[in-house]
């Protein structure tokens, strides 16, 4: 059986921080960035290129 490898997306990280209006800020990088704006990733995703991308896991509606 072959193990998945889980790929680096802003939207499934821990460090990823809505802001309001579609717009979501990465609060890991040196300065927090822009990374997700009107719901479209800009420049910015992605920006540490996954070395600080922690899984938030499944989130559940209770």
């Amino acid at each position: 059986m072959s193990k998945r490898k889980k790929t680096a997306m802003c939207e499934y990280c821990k460090n990823l921080v809505a802001i309001g209006e579609g717009d979501y800020i990465c609060c890991e990088c040196d300065e927090p960035e822009v990374v997700i704006s009107n719901y479209v990733s800009t420049k910015e995703y992605l920006k540490c290129k996954g070395n600080k991308f922690q899984w938030m896991g499944v989130q559940k509606c209770s």
